[in-house]
Formats: structure tokens, sequence, C-alpha cells
């Protein structure tokens, strides 16, 4: 079995900064977007990442611009940057 990452990404960093200057746990993250404290767990320590919808639906609950999410992402993903 390969073995899993579970170093923060800047994706995650985002997500929980944001989500402790709400004061929320991450089962009220969860409540509130509707997803389960687990997969924000996940998200948060760079397990996985959300999908697109997902990460969309945690920028409204969150009230993070797309950019903002778009940015971290590009950043955990240094193949998506332009070579031109």
């Amino acid at each position: 079995m390969p073995e899993v990452s579970t170093v923060p990404c800047a994706l995650g960093k985002l997500l929980r900064a944001k989500r402790s200057d709400l004061g929320w746990s991450q089962s009220d993250l969860g409540r509130a977007a509707g997803f389960k404290q687990h997969t924000i767990s996940e998200w948060e320590s760079g397990v996985r990442p959300p999908t697109m919808a997902s990460a969309i639906k945690l920028a409204e609950v969150l009230e993070l611009d797309m950019n903002e999410i778009a940015d971290a992402i590009k950043t955990d993903t240094p193949e998506l940057h332009s070579t031109a």
C-alpha cells in the first residue's frame, strides 16, 4: 500500500485558518457545508484535496474568494503553473 502524505498543503492551511478565524471546529464546518468531520480533516491535513464542487461549497460557507482557493491549489500543484 502506498504511503499517504499528511503534510498540510496550502489549501488545507487556508481552510484551517479561516475555520479557526470563525471559531469553528471541523465538525462545525462539516455541518455548515454538508461534509463529514473526517473529510474536513483529510482536506486540512493534505491527505486528499476536495473536488471542485466541494471547494466551491467551502468557499461559500467560509466566505472565501474563489481566487484564494485557486491560488492555494496552484501552490499545491506546481504542474498547473503556466510555462509560457
